[in-house]
C-alpha cells in the first residue's frame, strides 16, 4: 500500500531490512523519487538506485516501472563507488526494458506547468509514463546501446513531439527556441530549434555504453533467487 506514498520512510526501511536479505528491488519511481539515508553519520541521497546499494554485499535489482534518467543514474553509480560502496559489478542488475527519460519528455512536463501550474517537477516523468504505457513511442534501455537504431527511432517519435510542443507553446504565446534555451535543452537542438534525433543519440549511447556492464536479466535473477 505504501507504494502509492511519498516522503513515508520507505527508503529507510528497506535500508534496515537489507541487512537481513540477499536481494533488494526498486520495482518503481523516478529520480523525483528516492530515500535520504543515514549511513555511519553521513547523509546519502539516492534517486534510482535501491537502498541496499549502501550495504557491503548486497544485490540489488532495479526493475519493474523504474523510470530511468541515464546521467542521474550514472551520477549515483559514481557516487556509490566513490563511498566505498558498489564495489562488485555483480551487486547492481538493471533492467534492459526500463523506460528511458529524454529531453523532449523534459520540455513536455515543464510545458505542462504553464498557465495553470498541476506541480510537476519538470523531470520529464509523467510524458516518459505515458510513451512507456503507449509502447509505440518509448525508448527502453536496452534502446541506448545501438546508436543507429536509437536515432531511428528517434526520428520517428519526434516529428510527433515536435507537433505537441508546437502547438502548445504558441497557445501560450512562447518562442519555442528561446524557451528551450531557457529550461537548458539548447544542446539538443538542431539550428532551427527544434530536436535534434542524431545529437541526442550519440549523448545517449554513451550512456547506455557506461551502463551496459549492468544491464542484465532480472526477471531470470529474481526467478532463480
Amino acid at each position: 500500500v505504501d507504494l502509492a506514498y511519498g516522503d513515508s520512510g520507505k527508503g529507510k526501511v528497506s535500508h534496515r531490512l537489507a541487512y537481513q536479505v540477499d536481494i533488494i528491488v526498486r520495482c518503481g519511481g523516478g529520480p523525483n523519487t528516492g530515500a535520504t539515508l543515514n549511513v555511519n553519520g553521513e547523509k546519502y541521497v539516492l534517486h534510482l538506485l535501491p537502498a541496499g546499494i549502501v550495504v557491503p554485499g548486497k544485490k540489488n535489482v532495479v526493475t519493474g516501472m523504474v523510470l530511468i534518467d541515464p546521467k542521474c543514474m550514472l551520477e549515483e553509480i559514481e557516487n556509490a563507488k566513490l563511498h566505498g560502496f558498489l564495489k562488485r559489478k555483480e551487486d547492481l542488475a538493471i533492467s534492459s526494458k526500463l523506460p528511458i527519460i529524454l529531453p523532449y519528455h523534459i520540455a513536455e512536463d515543464k510545458i505542462s506547468d504553464l498557465g495553470k501550474a498541476i506541480g510537476t517537477t519538470g523531470r520529464g516523468i509523467g510524458p516518459a509514463v505515458k510513451d512507456f504505457v503507449g509502447r509505440h513511442e518509448s525508448i527502453i534501455l536496452k534502446d541506448l546501446l545501438n546508436k543507429e537504431e536509437l536515432e531511428k527511432k528517434l526520428r520517428d517519435i519526434l516529428p510527433l513531439k515536435e507537433a505537441v510542443i508546437d502547438i502548445k507553446l504558441k497557445s501560450n504565446s512562447i518562442n519555442k527556441k528561446e524557451w528551450l534555451e531557457k529550461v537548458g535543452l539548447s544542446k539538443y537542438l538542431d539550428s532551427e530549434g527544434n530536436f535534434d534525433a542524431l545529437k541526442i543519440s550519440i549523448e545517449f549511447n554513451e550512456f547506455g555504453k557506461l551502463l551496459a556492464p549492468y544491464i542484465a536479466d532480472t526477471g531470470f535473477i529474481l526467478e532463480q533467487a
